[in-house]
């Protein structure tokens, strides 16, 4: 019984002896490298199938977003202060950007025009062309709305359009109606509550 004791007390002297010496570990640069790089941009062509618009993923969520409280509703989950569909579960089906650029295919010297206006670090998503490919709608995720852009193809700007938060939980929050002058959206209603917050104490 003592030599089982004295066993035990080693292992727990090494574990804890052990654990004092992790730290928080870099990996090599070349891997770093690697991980950080800027991913390639997708391409989705315009209605006047001359015009490219380049969208360049978000390749990794903010630690913010990702421990961000979420509410679980038959299979999705949702951000209950922005009412948008989580980065964990969103990724797979549609692109999340942090950049957006047109090029014009038809000009071989052509260079991506980057669309001006959006402010840095925006979490760029539901992006949609016009059917007359004069505009695109995009929404940009804020910790607390979920708000519409509109970028003009010719100038390549962009600017938020003065709307009541969207709701994304039912998927892409606007469309365009086919003459191209206005979009259906759906809006998170005024009354609508958070959620309680969750007990300190269980």
């Amino acid at each position: 019984m003592r030599h089982q004791l004295v066993a035990i007390a080693i292992l727990v002297s090494a574990a804890r002896s052990y654990a004092d010496d992790v730290t928080y570990q870099r990996p090599a640069k070349p891997v770093a490298s690697f991980v950080d790089a800027v991913p390639l941009a997708e391409a989705d062509l315009g209605p006047d199938h001359s015009t490219l618009l380049l969208i360049t993923p978000l390749a990794f969520p903010s630690i913010a977003e990702v421990s961000a409280p979420e509410v679980r509703l038959t299979g999705a989950r949702v951000n209950a202060r922005n009412r948008a569909i989580t980065t964990q579960q969103d990724r797979p089906f549609r692109v999340v950007a942090q950049r957006l650029e047109l090029l014009d295919i038809a000009t071989a010297s052509a260079r991506p025009r980057p669309i001006a206006g959006i402010p840095d670090g925006a979490r760029i998503g539901d992006v949609r062309w016009s059917p007359s490919g004069a505009a695109i709608a995009f929404t940009v995720t804020e910790p607390d709305a979920l708000r519409l852009w509109l970028a003009d193809v010719r100038t390549a700007t962009a600017r938020p359009i003065a709307t009541p938060p969207l709701s994304g939980v039912a998927g892409a929050p606007c469309d365009w109606l086919p003459d191209s002058r206005a979009l259906v959206c759906r809006t998170v209603a005024a009354e609508v509550k958070l959620p309680p917050a969750a007990p300190s104490v269980p």
